[in-house]
């Protein structure tokens, strides 16, 4: 079983701090334990000279140096030992790069000051060491910095895609609650994420008086009326404020891969000023690194790093640029493309590291696919990344299943369904050279293309495919999150096959098994699934004759879509005539 082990120096003033980061990694730990790794946390509470011949901070030394990780955490001192094991875990990464070594400093507050060794610290550890250290406000930003560089030193390439945010800005890893956005310095101190966020609560509250309103008067037209404009600016401002979630997550997450290097003032500045929240200035600092740029490509042998820290920035700055809601969405579109176009261009021209050359293309052919409906370009810049894994790799990678992926999703798109379906089936296959036929990652890719043949109406292939990959996601993770939406999916979908060869036996009893295992998850997205579940429940039962029991499941459908998507969403509208027709129904069949 593969070891991660972190070493953590800091000095007792952030004692609290260190207890939290502790209770972190034994989560960390009961996660990764199922992955075949174990995650070690090493810290001087942890050590007691009374019974060792040696001085204590000896046997530190030792264990600093079969480290994996190493951080130093400072607030307002920097103690003698704690440099001391600063300097001896950098000069061990300088010889065999290991440990990796990452600084904290916790913001300041209001009547602290900080003491002048380490003021001295701070300006020798990036003025002459070139090493960016991480500001943070409160042990969750502290914590989740570390899960996301927890990720990269286990997987080189990792693009943190299991690490989730959801609709309540609760950021979760397999599952399992890591932070909260409403905690990030990145989001509480921007303006536009306050501002939304306490319009969307008083968007609860409005809709909360209209609905009343509107129980207390059904007949009222006007009240309707009213309830029908409410819930669409609510869900308008909802969408508008999930997107600025995801799109600041997204830019920290960023963030957190080019602190892995050196980066210059400018971009400090920049990744400093998008921490504190000051989202134009972080754009304009960009900006401003995007001019030099121009200067730069001329030179570009005698400043290819130069160059190089300018396509990084230029990265960063699509993800700022998408996560500004000042600026309007089609604005938004067309400057980041305009961005990913210069980055690209000048990745061609500057021998850019290959590796994020890749990177760099996938995220724009995402962005196209996402945002922009520019497909066949998506689909010429996935052509381009298979030839440059290629070149790099020359065997079967995991960049190739995801490039696969992607482009099945855009031919899906663009209703291409056979060629849909030959991407997703090049995807699994290269998916079992990797992980082998029977890996939760392989199950993914086997459930694509069992949505394919799904999508062509090819019932018995598809149902095939479903089971298989239920199969697996039974087997590996069954208590992950993800992993219990994708097992419900798939109930569901079989149930859906069975019902077109109406067998509606069938077809209810895997509809029971997806309901089962979405289990109680109160999220409204899973809620949404769970409602539609069980407007197929009562669609099959009343198949069956059972006509009281597809009463209830469509009035369960029905009470839980007025609750997430309001009474006057299509679904709702539709769940609410299955109820009066059944209701009719056993009225004029005297039951």
């Amino acid at each position: 079983m593969k070891r991660i082990k972190v070493f953590l120096a800091s000095s007792e003033e952030l004692k609290f701090d260190r207890i939290a980061f502790g209770n972190l990694v034994r989560r960390l730990d009961d996660i990764y334990e199922k992955r075949g790794i174990r995650v070690k946390l090493f810290e001087w509470e942890d050590f007691d000279a009374a019974y060792n011949c040696s001085p204590k901070q000896g046997e530190y030394n030792e264990h600093i140096k079969t480290s994996d990780m190493f951080l130093a955490l400072f607030h307002t001192k920097a103690g003698k030992f704690t440099i001391e094991e600063f300097n001896l875990a950098s000069n061990e990464f300088k010889q065999k790069a290991s440990p990796k070594v990452y600084v904290y400093c916790k913001n300041l507050k209001q009547g602290d000051i900080q003491s002048q060794e380490l003021i001295n610290f701070k300006n020798e550890l990036f003025n002459e060491k070139r090493h960016y250290w991480c500001r943070y406000d409160n042990s969750e930003e502290l914590e989740l910095h570390f899960v996301m560089q927890l990720m990269l030193v286990n997987n080189q390439n990792a693009s943190m895609d299991s690490l989730n945010i959801d609709e309540n800005g609760k950021i979760t890893l397999d599952g399992r609650l890591i932070a909260h956005l409403d905690q990030m310095s990145f989001a509480m101190g921007n303006a536009n994420y306050v501002e939304m966020s306490n319009r969307l609560q008083e968007s609860i509250a409005a809709l909360d008086t209209v609905r009343q309103q509107s129980e207390e008067h059904p007949d009222d037209k006007e009240l309707r009326n009213d309830l029908f404009d409410t819930l669409n600016h609510h869900n308008q401002l909802k969408e508008e404020f999930t997107e600025l979630q995801h799109a600041l997550f997204a830019t920290a997450k960023t963030i957190v891969i080019f602190q892995q290097s050196q980066v210059n003032a400018k971009l400090k500045c920049a990744i400093d000023a998008f921490n504190s929240g000051e989202l134009k200035k972080a754009n304009s600092i960009l900006d401003d690194i995007a001019r030099d740029a121009e200067h730069h490509i001329k030179q570009f042998e005698q400043n290819r790093n130069l160059i190089h820290q300018d396509i990084d920035a230029l990265t960063l700055m699509t993800k700022t640029l998408m996560a500004d809601s000042d600026i309007n969405i089609d604005e938004r579109i067309t400057r980041v493309t305009n961005t990913y176009e210069d980055a690209v261009n000048w990745a061609n021209q500057s021998n850019y590291d290959k590796e994020k050359h890749i990177s760099l293309l996938m995220n724009y052919a995402e962005f196209l696919y996402q945002y922009s409906g520019q497909y066949d370009k998506a689909l010429k810049i996935c052509d381009e990344v298979l030839k440059l894994s290629t070149e790099i790799y020359g065997k079967p990678h995991e960049i190739y299943a995801k490039c696969h992926k992607l482009s099945g999703k855009i031919n899906s798109k663009r209703n291409h369904l056979v060629e849909a379906h030959k991407d997703y089936k090049a995807a699994l296959e290269t998916a079992k050279k990797i992980y082998g036929k029977r890996h939760l990652e392989t199950a993914k890719y086997i459930f694509n293309v069992g949505a394919s043949l799904y999508d062509q109406g090819k019932y018995y292939r598809a149902q095939r495919l479903y089971l298989k990959a239920a199969k697996i996601f039974k087997r590996e993770y069954q208590e992950g999150v993800r992993t219990r939406i994708l097992l419900g999916t798939t109930y569901d979908n079989i149930g859906q096959i069975q019902a077109a060869k109406k067998k509606y036996q069938k077809a209810l009893k895997y509809c029971n098994q997806a309901i089962s295992t979405y289990g109680t998850d109160n999220q409204e997205s899973t809620q949404i699934r769970i409602a539609h579940c069980y407007y197929n429940k009562g669609t099959y039962l009343n198949k069956l004759g059972a006509r009281n029991e597809a009463l209830t499941s469509f009035n369960e459908a029905l009470r839980i879509r007025e609750r997430t998507l309001g009474q006057n969403h299509s679904d709702t509208i539709l769940s609410r005539r299955a109820v009066e027709s059944l209701q009719q129904q056993n009225y004029n069949g005297g039951i």
